[in-house]
């Protein structure tokens, strides 16, 4: 059987192809057109109930991931989706000339009778799996044994206008059921198998006596379970829509033979969606899931796809935990990568990477990808005050895709410095984006790492001081997974070290160095600016846009962390999401006006971050104790 992808890297810097999984499925040929890329219009899903529209998602995203999973394995279609802003930017990129699809024809599809008549054959060959909603994490279970053998999950229901019943009809076999297996009198108990007390967690850990060994030890999905796909539920008014739901996202984790879950990381309360559970049983089972992956893969860092619903589950963003969602959101990354994990995050809008399993099937046109230079060195003046920006953040792939079609034809860009912080991890998922910026790069777009670096992760945590980690330190590893990104990408640079509540140590600083040795931006509240053997660490100011509803307030903001937490130093990094290169030029120009009416004496001037941080080490002012 062939492995998963089983290809040449599809973007500089990436692993070798992942053989740690073992599905026994591989989509067969027969029903399928040669050489043709399927489409769904993006009027597929007009008119369709909101619980049927999101069955249906979950159904073609299930397919999607093993269709194209193996393409040029065992046959030569592939299938894509026209259901997000730059769906259709993307196809035609990676169709254009010198494109990996160049020679591929499209063929529609557009209503749910032309995909089911379409590819009846293959549907046969998949089968079904039924989903119990009354425990929603089997619809995660039911994925993770979709991606190993096959069968495509569908919420079980006996309503006769439901999907089950229409691919019931259509005679679509049931090759397992996970209906009736947990909860009281649940049939997956004895024989070996002993409940923990709750309905949820036996799910995850009956799917991992049985199936864990056989996923992906370099991938895991965190994804929101079943629960917003069950009407009346306060989940699902949550997440009304299957973008909402990450449904369109479960075309990647299946090709990549992920194993599925949803568990909260905290012990401190019930989780809203399991509050009879013993405390503490959800980061039990989350914890041995990560250990589990740790082990198999030998230590080595992996990625830990998705992230922790906050605008459903967990949080106080619906009333549905004590947390805030960027406290549970840091405890979490803190988790992970105890256990050697970087997060490529898959948070609230625009949270659906549609098409993913597609993207990366893609061949980079590089071998590695070459940053831009200043154009000239300056020389450091006593009297000038010094700025940069962190553009960001881009620690997930759907951000990626879709901000990078919308700015880069953007006329602004090309006029003024324009710093992007991509995590270079994204390659494996989106490779076709780096290839299009580096192809459409001019002398002012500059690269550094995002946050934090290669991939989202808490480096408080990769040491034994923190209390998550029960590991040996993962600085030597996260050092390997880092340096093979930076060097494909050419990055010197590290837009944004994101520590948490956590102070920047010696240790921390150690080991960026030798990721990110030009310099390092964090977020770190016991430091304002250091070194490391030379290499500076500057304090990130949060919070600035030039958008236009919110460039007055920040550019006084900027001016106040100047006169306020940088007084004394000559230099300041900003922090700004998803701003525009026409963002970034309005809020310079206006900053540039204000401090000058400020007539403090200073001159202010904007630059690139290799500029900045050399400057900065010609001044001598990072050569402080940390």
């Amino acid at each position: 059987m062939p492995t998963p992808l089983a290809c040449t890297p599809g973007c500089p810097g990436a692993p070798e192809p992942d053989r740690s999984a073992s599905p026994s499925f591989a989509m067969p040929p027969e029903g399928l057109l040669p050489n043709v890329i399927y489409t769904l219009p993006a009027s597929f899903f007009e008119g369709m109930e909101p619980f049927f529209h999101k069955d249906v998602v979950r159904l073609i995203a299930s397919f999607q991931g093993l269709l194209n999973r193996s393409y040029g394995l065992t046959h030569q279609s592939l299938l894509y989706l026209d259901v997000a802003d730059s769906d259709a930017f993307w196809l035609n990129y990676t169709r254009s000339p010198g494109g990996s699809f160049a020679g591929l024809q499209l063929h529609p599809l557009p209503t749910l009778n032309d995909f089911l008549e379409a590819f009846a054959a293959p549907l046969a060959a998949c089968g079904l799996i039924y989903w119990d909603e009354a425990v929603p994490a089997t619809a995660n279970v039911a994925a993770t044994i979709c991606g190993l053998e096959g069968p495509l999950p569908v919420r079980y229901s006996e309503d006769p206008a439901s999907l089950c019943a229409l691919l019931k009809a259509r005679g679509l076999a049931v090759r397992q059921s996970l209906v009736g297996l947990f909860g009281p009198n649940g049939s997956a108990y004895g024989a070996g198998f002993t409940g923990c007390g709750s309905a949820k967690n036996d799910a995850y850990r009956w799917a991992y006596e049985r199936y864990f060994d056989r996923c992906s030890s370099r991938y895991l999905a965190y994804v929101l379970d079943g629960a917003g796909c069950v009407n009346g539920t306060p989940f699902a008014a949550a997440a009304p829509s299957p973008g909402l739901n990450c449904l369109y996202n479960h075309d990647y984790y299946i090709a990549r033979c992920c194993f599925f879950f949803d568990l909260t990381c905290v012990d401190i309360e019930h989780p809203c969606d399991d509050l009879d559970q013993p405390l503490g049983t959800d980061l039990q089972t989350l914890r041995q899931i990560l250990r589990g992956r740790y082990e198999r893969a030998g230590g080595e860092f992996g990625q830990i796809l998705g992230f922790p619903p906050w605008w459903v589950k967990y949080t106080t963003a619906k009333g549905m935990g004590k947390l805030v969602p960027t406290t549970l959101e840091w405890i979490y990354v803190a988790l992970v990568t105890a256990y050697n994990l970087a997060k490529e995050a898959d948070a609230a809008h625009p949270c659906s990477m549609s098409n993913a399993s597609f993207y990366c099937r893609y061949q980079s046109k590089f071998s590695h990808y070459q940053n831009a230079r200043p154009r000239e060195a300056k020389q450091f003046h006593n009297r000038t005050r010094y700025f940069t920006f962190y553009g960001g953040d881009y620690d997930s792939a759907a951000w990626l895709k879709q901000h990078v079609k919308n700015f880069w034809g953007d006329p602004a860009r090309g006029t003024l410095p324009l710093n992007w912080s991509f995590n270079p991890n994204l390659g494996e998922r989106a490779p076709m984006v780096f290839d299009y910026v580096h192809e459409h790069q001019s002398g002012l777009d500059f690269f550094s790492g995002g946050d934090s670096g290669a991939g989202y992760v808490i480096p408080a945590a990769l040491f034994s001081s923190c209390p998550q980690r029960e590991l040996p330190s993962g600085a030597d590893a996260w050092q390997a997974y880092s340096r093979r990104y930076y060097q494909a990408h050419d990055l010197s640079v590290t837009g944004f070290i994101i520590n948490g509540h956590y102070p920047l140590t010696e240790e921390i600083m150690q080991t960026f160095a030798a990721i990110s040795p030009a310099g390092n931006f964090h977020n770190c509240w016991n430091s304002t600016m250091a070194s490391y053997h030379g290499v500076p660490f500057v304090y990130l100011h949060n919070g600035v846009s030039g958008k236009e509803d919110r460039v007055e307030d920040s550019a006084k903001a900027m001016y106040r962390h100047f006169c306020g937490r940088m007084k004394g130093y000559n230099f300041a990094g900003f922090r700004s999401v998803c701003d525009s290169p026409s963002d970034t030029k309005r809020l310079v120009e206006r900053f540039l006006r204000y401090a000058t009416e400020q007539n403090d004496g200073y001159d202010y001037e904007y630059v690139d971050t290799v500029t900045f941080f050399d400057l900065l080490r010609q001044s001598g002012q990072c050569d402080r104790p940390l």
